[in-house]
């Protein structure tokens, strides 16, 4: 017996080291003195597995099964050559068996995940891995598989310590680095550890287009575009005809207000798609364009070249690339919306609301509430609760829509940012205003803000259009006026810059200095209502501009503004809340308009806008010309001044 033992150690350590051949002609000699000598069995089915003689290991081992059916590490053996020889089902079986034999048994936990996971079972390989660690926390392979398991199943935030707990051992554990960057590229809020991961993954696979791409993404979810721009460029250059960094790289270009060149890029990247079947076989797997990828990112391209062309006033191309992404992609909400977007901006509404209403199945969906929704019709008497959503403008906007479900009998109840309740809580239209997060009441149906004028189908001739529909606090009104007394003239309030996280800020956003030429008319007193963002600004000019500070601290959000305002001659503003604040008032306000303005601005040259009656819209000629806009205020405002 102790000479059977010694063989199997030699034959183990030839093994070990390589020398299958001898090794095995030393597991068959044994074999040959001892048919029944457990170990001769299952390492020679272990070697002939290795060797890729799967169907000479299952002959070995089916044999040693008869023989030894209770011995764990022989099944977990055969399972394995059933693996090699792709027959999953006798392979799970083994494994199994191996398994309720000794349910510790680490290889038979191990190997049971990776045969589900090639089955596509992937929830039923998380606690197999989950309890193979817990026997070795030190074993790399079932934690990297763990950890990409939880990221195949979307649990990213599960699989992130994993990885991390593989790159504190290795730092540079390739596999690792870029699962976890995977899992950072997922971040709903980016991160520069994302930066840092995907930078040293490049380092590490210098010349690698979709490495570069990745890092590209990371750079660009940070808002570093230069950067992420000049790491798409690398790409392409390795590889000019990838697509999807070519989408990268137009998204890049757009986010930097270089429209004309997104749109090239748009143009190149539905062209590389179009022609996915030519391209692919000459293409590494990792930049093929699949079906799913086409659609998804073909989609995405004719969007936002929609909105590029749309930016620079090519309305009619506009339309027609968002056609293109609907034909790639009919049901995309984002393209629907567009579209949507495009005929609000353009006073076809029947059209424009009913696709506005997508955005209720994307990922900024309105917030949903267990009651019917109210389509419209009359309440008599029912408890209506409306819902804010999106910004403050959206609110001061829209809320005139309340005044007409009040009309139809309706009790309303308005949830309103927390900020505006005081505001919004003189409107005799709106029997109670709630701030978002306390309890509501009663109520009988709901509806989202922004979902009335579909409910109501307005039109452009029905617009609800009667002002003022805010009102100021009465007490505030005189307490301004007395204020405001020693400011003699024509007092204009002015604002230059709304949230600076808007999407296009910088495109809507009027420079303090641009209103020296209206400062310049004799008689003008130029009245700050712009708080928070852009007051950096304020060192930067060499004009009056008269400021009160802590405007709306204590009386609440616009509450001192519409005071303010109502003691003014005039109002002029960019895209902020302040246009709808002062329209809404009934007070006169000039809209200092973007050539790429918002839908609710209208994409033309008209003066008049069809939401506000007192307001006069004065639009650049084209992108950045705030010249030309101001030169035009300050002649209105002079022939106005000495018409009086």
């Amino acid at each position: 017996m102790n000479a059977i033992v010694e063989q199997i150690q030699t034959a183990l350590d030839l093994h070990r080291n390589g020398s299958m051949g001898q090794a095995e002609s030393l597991y068959r000699e044994i074999l040959g003195k001892q048919s029944d000598c457990v170990d001769a069995i299952y390492l020679l089915g272990a070697l002939l597995v290795q060797s890729d003689r799967a169907n000479e290991a299952i002959a070995i081992l089916q044999h040693g099964v008869k023989q030894f059916p209770r011995h764990a590490p022989i099944l977990v053996n055969l399972g394995t050559a059933y693996s090699r020889i792709s027959d999953l089902s006798m392979a799970e079986h083994y494994y199994r068996l191996a398994l309720s034999v000794d349910p510790d048994a680490f290889d038979a936990l191990r190997n049971l995940a990776t045969n589900q996971i090639k089955q596509g079972k992937l929830e039923n390989a998380l606690p197999l891995l989950e309890r193979a660690l817990q026997l070795d926390p030190t074993a790399v392979d079932a934690r990297l598989s763990l950890a990409f398991t939880l990221t195949k199943t979307g649990k990213h935030d599960a699989a992130i310590p994993h990885f991390r707990t593989l790159l504190a051992t290795d730092p540079d554990h390739r596999a690792a680095l870029i699962g976890y960057g995977q899992c950072l590229l997922k971040e709903t809020v980016p991160s520069e550890e994302g930066v840092t991961v995907w930078k040293r993954i490049v380092e590490l696979h210098p010349g690698h287009a979709g490495m570069l791409n990745n890092y590209a993404t990371v750079l660009k979810n940070t808002k570093r575009y230069p950067d992420a721009e000049a790491a798409c460029r690398e790409a392409l250059a390795l590889l000019p005809d990838f697509f999807s960094v070519w989408c990268n790289l137009a998204i890049i270009l757009a986010a930097q207000n270089r429209f004309e060149e997104a749109c090239h890029a748009f143009d190149q990247t539905l062209l590389l798609g179009s022609r996915r079947s030519e391209l692919n076989p000459q293409l590494p797997p990792f930049a093929t364009i699949s079906e799913e990828t086409w659609r998804e990112f073909g989609a995405i391209a004719g969007c936002q070249l929609a909105a590029c062309r749309n930016f620079l006033g090519h309305t009619s191309q506009a339309s027609d690339a968002v056609e293109t992404a609907l034909r790639i992609s009919p049901h995309d909400i984002d393209s629907l919306m567009m579209k949507g977007f495009l005929h609000l901006q353009s006073g076809r509404f029947e059209q424009g609301w009913p696709l506005y209403e997508k955005r209720k199945l994307s990922k900024h969906k309105p917030r949903t509430f267990p009651k019917p929704e109210w389509d419209g019709s009359a309440l008599d008497g029912r408890r209506l609760l409306i819902h804010c959503e999106q910004g403050l403008g959206d609110s001061l906007q829209f809320i005139r829509y309340a005044n007409i479900a009040h009309a139809l009998g309706g009790k309303i109840t308005f949830l309103s940012h927390r900020c505006l309740v005081p505001l919004l809580s003189a409107c005799p239209y709106l029997e109670r205003v709630i701030a978002d997060g306390d309890p509501l009441p009663d109520y009988d149906l709901h509806i989202p803000l922004m979902s009335l004028p579909h409910a109501l189908r307005t039109t452009w001739d029905s617009v609800p259009k009667s002002v003022p529909y805010l009102y100021p606090s009465p007490s505030l009104t005189e307490q301004w006026k007395a204020k405001l007394s020693p400011y003699t003239g024509f007092r204009i309030g002015i604002a230059w810059q709304g949230n600076p996280n808007f999407a296009n800020d910088e495109v809507r956003r009027v420079p303090l200095k641009m209103f020296q030429s209206i400062a310049s008319v004799p008689g003008v007193r130029l009245i700050c209502l712009q708080q928070r963002e852009g007051m950096e600004q304020l060192g930067d000019i060499d004009f009056e501009l008269i400021r009160f500070e802590n405007l709306d601290a204590n009386a609440g959000a616009f509450m001192d503004t519409a005071a303010i305002i109502q003691n003014l001659d005039l109002v002029i503003s960019p895209c902020t809340a302040i246009p709808h604040l002062t329209g809404a008032l009934g007070r006169p306000i000039w809209l200092a308009k973007s050539f790429a303005a918002e839908w609710r601005w209208m994409s033309d040259d008209r003066e008049e806008n069809p939401w506000y009656p007192t307001m006069t819209m004065f639009r650049q000629p084209k992108l950045w010309d705030w010249d030309s806009v101001f030169s035009r205020m300050r002649d209105r405002l002079v022939t106005l001044l000495e018409s009086d």
